[in-house]
């Protein structure tokens, strides 16, 4: 993408913001590029599957902590509440002790009624004590992210992947074969840099000014978003129809989609105090119209691209036993493409602090998705990516007609 375009999507001045973002998404892709890489052509397929498993059982937990703290950090730091950060972060440790306990209560069903999977159980209940550590890594990015600290957000992030990918080689080279060794690694070196993240989060504090409709706003948040969490269990449903290696082929399939979150994070992220900042819609509108169309148009192009390329990428990058991820990768890419700027939108929504923004979206979109996977679990991974195609396409159409309305309805008043 040349500068020019650049400007014309996110201005000017945002432009050194966005250079160290996209600097910092392309190392952080990068590494967890090379971390699959050498998950699938290093270590064995049922491991992966394995991993995956805990990492679905993970973020299905964490959905149960107080998932909009992170949102509400970023609101928090952009209108310079300072003072909700310690309510954030104490809300924040307390819930996450309730997730341990669902983390624990799935290793139980592993290791009592699942006699095939007592490994998998050990992960899973070494997880639940690592857990309130691990789970706070959304606290620093929204206040980073919302103090305009970008080289900080950026670092953090880089931090995170490699962290990540120095344990995955590490347990790679010295062959290790147990998930509990796997997990421990690499949940307690992220657990570790994220208390040292989070305490320069706190020194950025200017002033204890508290906002208590935003906290009262997380609330709706998080209870919203934990209708979400049932879709981090697409890999746990998976694997008990299917074996590890469709979780795994599954995985990897999403694998190259997924990069395209960072790709759309940084726009998002150098926009996220703007959109933040003002509870006008229409002067929002105003600034962003201009950006959301060439984003449209470039990220359809980026979705041309690797829908043509996507299926010789995947076997060259994660060896011949996954190509028919590939196939699934491209469809899903494409899509995810073909809807990404209508995302932004959804933030103009949250920006009203309704309610009723937060929870359409994610109780309506999770629901529709799960009748999709009960309807298509007998056609495996391709199934399930079927589903989120459908999902990314119906969650865009709300976007467009909400916000539509919004700005009809601002309009009529003034």
């Amino acid at each position: 993408m040349n500068s020019s375009i650049f400007k014309k999507i996110v201005g000017s001045r945002e432009i050194k913001n966005g250079s160290l973002l996209g600097f910092g998404h392309v190392l952080t892709l990068l590494l967890g590029l090379g971390s699959t890489i050498v998950w699938t052509r290093w270590m064995p397929i049922e491991m992966y599957g394995q991993f995956k498993v805990v990492i679905g059982v993970i973020s299905f937990a964490g959905a149960f902590c107080s998932l909009g703290i992170g949102q509400i950090a970023l609101m928090s730091a952009s209108k310079g509440a300072d003072g909700n950060l310690g309510p954030l972060i104490r809300k924040k440790f307390l819930a996450n002790w309730f997730g341990s306990s669902v983390i624990m209560c799935v290793a139980a069903y592993y290791f009592f009624l699942r006699e095939d999977s007592i490994e998998l159980a050990y992960g899973l209940a070494l997880a639940a004590l690592i857990f309130p550590l691990y789970n706070i890594a959304d606290l620093w990015p929204g206040w980073f992210n919302g103090k305009s600290r970008f080289l900080w957000l950026a670092s953090g992030r880089s931090l995170n992947g490699g962290l990540l990918f120095f344990a995955v080689v590490v347990l790679a080279l010295f062959d290790v074969s147990s998930i509990w060794l796997v997990i421990s690694m690499i949940m307690l070196s992220i657990s570790l840099l994220n208390i040292w993240l989070l305490n320069k989060a706190l020194t950025l504090r200017q002033n204890s000014d508290y906002d208590s409709s935003l906290l009262k706003f997380g609330r709706h948040a998080s209870i919203a978003l934990m209708f979400s969490s049932i879709l981090a269990l697409d890999v746990v449903f998976l694997e008990n129809f299917h074996t590890l290696e469709v979780v795994a082929v599954y995985s990897v399939s999403l694998v190259l989609p997924g990069l395209l979150k960072a790709v759309f994070g940084i726009v998002g992220q150098v926009a996220a105090p703007k959109i933040y900042s003002t509870d006008s819609p229409v002067e929002l509108w105003k600034y962003f119209k201009k950006k959301f169309i060439w984003l449209t148009l470039g990220f359809t192009l980026l979705g041309t691209l690797g829908f043509l390329t996507i299926p010789f990428i995947v076997p060259l990058l994660f060896s011949e036993e996954y190509m028919v991820a590939g196939i699934y990768a491209k469809w899903l890419w494409l899509v995810i493409c073909c809807s990404g700027s209508f995302s932004y939108l959804g933030l103009a929504l949250l920006a009203t602090k309704r309610p009723k923004y937060t929870y359409i979206p994610n109780v309506g979109a999770p629901a529709v998705t799960v009748l999709l996977w009960i309807a298509l679990i007998e056609y495996g991974a391709a199934g399930m990516i079927c589903a989120r195609c459908v999902q990314a396409i119906l969650l865009s159409m709300y976007y467009v007609i909400a916000f539509s309305n919004l700005l009809d309805a601002f309009r009529a008043r003034s």
